[in-house]
């Protein structure tokens, strides 16, 4: 890998105002670090509102950075004027979670295609119409896809062409926020492994959001697992999936189905434990480790102090269970 890394992400911190007179802000992300490498895929998931896509959104430019540090390319981009938003916007992509909401139904394929390779990319009306042609056969769509208006795909041609699109420029990087969710099964399938053939060809980095342990953990080398904005657990992709250690990432696991009748009682036991009610919500500690009304492990210093992020051989926990100082006054080891 290379010693720099493509996205730095250190400390992030975003807020929204809160509801009501004085109300204090809603903390979306809160103090979330990472990395992606040149040629990496960094899985994303969590629940939903656990902050995913605002993570996305900030690195994007959409929602503003409270406090913290992102560096893209080696700029720090994390509060960018319009300038450097659209310079950065030529490296740095985007695919998203709706194939029907994200492209113009006013306007023919070749058209939404053409217009940035035109403005951004500095081509000719003749170059781009060529190079949206390759980029779609490079898709699998057919011939006279540049022609026809989008409601005449299916949501997996239409997410086929927001591949195509966001490669268009030639970015670094590309966000997927939840590229795939909305599309059935078998169309899943082909577009989990046409993201990685482009990958492979073109040698981009994805930040891949989702909330599918499973699929993240099939398209990406490293999983960061998200709880109410802050990381709870990241390593390698296939340790964190077969051996989850912070307990939240266990219970990710036990949602998953599985087809052993026996293997799924199991895990559905396991999910009503951590089942949260409303109230238990609102009890999450300010200062404490935010999974703790939902966990079954949950110990007295999960309530008054915010876990420190222990390494654990190739992973980094946030959990008392692993911290040093709570172990050694239990006389225990993790």
């Amino acid at each position: 890998m290379s010693e720099q890394p493509l996205l730095s992400v250190t400390d992030l911190r975003v807020e929204y105002p809160g509801v009501g007179f004085r109300a204090a802000p809603f903390v979306a992300v809160d103090g979330v670090s990472f990395e992606v490498q040149p040629g990496e895929t960094v899985g994303l998931v969590g629940e939903s509102g656990s902050g995913k896509s605002t993570v996305g959104r900030a690195i994007l430019g959409l929602a503003p950075a409270a406090s913290g540090k992102i560096v893209f390319g080696g700029h720090d981009i994390t509060h960018r004027t319009a300038k450097i938003q659209k310079s950065v916007s030529r490296y740095l992509q985007v695919i998203f979670q709706d194939p029907y909401s994200s492209l113009n139904p006013a306007r023919t394929v070749g058209r939404t295609m053409t217009e940035p390779l035109e403005i951004q990319g500095g081509l000719t009306k003749d170059s781009a119409i060529s190079t949206v042609s390759e980029l779609l056969n490079s898709v699998g769509l057919p011939e006279d896809a540049s022609d026809r208006y989008p409601p005449s795909f299916s949501g997996g041609q239409r997410q086929r062409i927001a591949i195509a699109r966001s490669l268009s420029i030639q970015p670094q990087l590309i966000i997927c926020d939840e590229a795939v969710s909305a599309l059935d099964l078998v169309t899943r399938a082909q577009v989990l492994n046409l993201l990685d053939d482009l990958q492979q060809e073109h040698a981009f980095g994805y930040l891949f959001i989702a909330h599918d342990l499973p699929i993240v953990t099939h398209v990406s080398q490293r999983t960061l697992v998200l709880y109410r904005g802050r990381i709870m657990e990241q390593g390698p992709a296939a340790e964190v999936h077969t051996n989850p250690l912070h307990p939240y990432s266990q219970m990710l696991l036990a949602a998953v189905p599985v087809a052993n009748p026996t293997v799924q009682r199991q895990r559905r036991n396991e999910r009503r434990a951590t089942s949260i009610s409303t109230g238990q919500a609102k009890s999450a500690p300010l200062d404490g480790c935010p999974f703790a009304p939902r966990c079954p492990k949950a110990m007295d210093p999960c309530w008054t102090s915010r876990p420190a992020a222990v390494r654990v051989e190739q992973r980094i926990v946030e959990c008392h269970l692993y911290s040093p100082s709570v172990n050694n006054q239990k006389g225990e080891t993790p």
